[in-house]
């Protein structure tokens, strides 16, 4: 379980030279994983109970969502390097479920998985601070992304964990957990206002809205977090809110470009509605379908790249078919997170109510940011994912494990009777006594 965590850990950090760079052919993330997959599969044969892996709807339309990328990857011509890297996100992803769905097999396993993310967050977001310190001075306009490739990308990412650190900090006594919980969120907040993404500051203010919305004192927690993150959207230097409001030349370079890419995605649809141009083929598809003469005017050269936006994208490489079990995948998770957390939401703290409701919150500010960005494939949003589907099974073990823990306390209470009933008793028969010898 020691590597799995490592391995978590290094999920934010994408192109991290020393864990992305290749030796003999393999990364050593790579390595690692293969490593993980191996232990994984010995715990599987050594575990009492077999887990279930297409128990949860979310599981049986990601195993669907494989075959319809493997239909794909087989049927269109790509070209070899292409399809060799798509090949490899869909194994990692696959190896990811099944270690992940293996090895979280009791509510320790999943308190240390979710510590795991919120300190991975914190370190990425400590590459970003250390990248914005360095060169911001040499390039005014840096909007720094750090280890995590972009800062669009550590903006999403970021979506994940900071709801499990705000509810960790809520719902722990642990000093040390509270101590990890607000530095983790005080780093991602201002990274994030640095890297000033703007699809990750929508989803931001939707997870914000969510959490306010599910507390109790809705108003004044609206004006907590006005009061405490207003001041630093506003003095942020290359704030998201100012990107939004004001945007300069290159924000607008930008949405423009976005525009034409959402329009070549739109014509790749309706011209294959079904089955789509091809797994990874929107990128060097997206010049032939749209170019940007019709924005530019005098520019001629094409528009090559990713779309932009994870729903168009995947709609214009797998067809409205594939969309739609990706969208399934979504609806699904947050039903099923939301059945786990109504029924473990009771007075007392609960690890299974506390990670359920994160990873709703978390979930929804992930998916707004999804139709900004082409972050399908990141590997936090993936680890949720899986995650919500371990979920349910703790839950089943933890009502196993009260139900054999009741009929223990109640037989220790009928054989040991209450102190004040027994000297009640001994009175009583005392009385009787004594009244019997007179």
């Amino acid at each position: 379980m020691i590597l799995f965590y490592f391995l978590i850990l290094l999920l934010p950090l994408t192109t991290h030279p020393l864990w992305t760079r290749t030796m003999a052919g393999v990364t050593p993330i790579k390595a690692l994983g293969l490593m993980i997959a191996v232990c994984a599969l010995v715990h599987f044969f050594r575990r009492n109970e077999s887990p279930r892996f297409f128990s949860a709807w979310q599981a049986r339309l990601y195993g669907l969502l494989l075959v319809i990328a493997a239909v794909s990857l087989a049927a269109n011509g790509q070209d070899f390097e292409l399809r060799r890297e798509m090949l490899q996100i869909y194994v990692s992803l696959g190896l990811l479920f099944f270690v992940t769905l293996v090895l979280i097999d009791s509510l320790q396993c999943l308190r240390y998985v979710l510590l795991a993310m919120i300190a991975a967050t914190a370190v990425a977001s400590l590459y970003v601070l250390r990248e914005w310190q360095v060169y911001h001075n040499i390039y005014p306009g840096l909007r720094p992304g750090g280890v995590s490739g972009d800062c669009n990308y550590f903006a999403a990412s970021a979506l994940i964990t900071l709801p499990m650190a705000y509810y960790f900090w809520r719902s722990t006594a642990r000093t040390w957990v509270r101590l990890l919980c607000v530095a983790s969120i005080w780093l991602t907040l201002v990274a994030m206002l640095l890297g000033a993404s703007r699809g990750g500051f929508l989803g931001l203010l939707a997870g914000l809205l969510m959490i306010i919305w599910r507390s109790r004192a809705k108003l004044r927690n609206l004006v907590l977090v006005s009061l405490t993150i207003g001041p630093l959207v506003l003095l942020a230097p290359s704030s998201p809110l100012r990107r939004l409001l004001q945007p300069d030349y290159a924000d607008n370079l930008g949405s423009d470009i976005r525009i034409v890419l959402w329009r070549a995605g739109w014509r790749m649809i309706q011209e294959h509605p079904l089955f789509g141009v091809g797994l990874g083929n929107f990128a060097h598809m997206s010049g032939v379908y749209e170019d940007r003469s019709a924005l530019y005017g005098t520019v001629t050269d094409k528009v090559q790249g990713l779309a932009c936006n994870a729903f168009l994208e995947l709609g214009a490489e797998l067809g409205l078919i594939g969309l739609l079990v990706f969208v399934g995948i979504l609806v699904t998770t947050y039903i099923s997170l939301g059945r786990v957390r109504q029924r473990t939401g009771g007075a007392k703290a609960n690890l299974l109510n506390m990670a359920a409701t994160s990873m709703q919150v978390g979930l929804v500010a992930f998916s707004v940011s999804l139709m900004f960005l082409s972050g399908q494939y990141l590997k936090p949003f993936w680890m949720l994912l899986f995650l919500s589907m371990c979920l349910p099974v703790l839950e089943a073990q933890q009502r196993r494990k009260l139900r054999k823990r009741e009929p223990a306390k109640k037989e220790t209470e009928h054989s040991q009777p209450e102190p004040e009933l027994w000297y009640a008793a001994t009175a009583v028969l005392g009385t009787v006594g004594n009244e019997l010898v007179r």
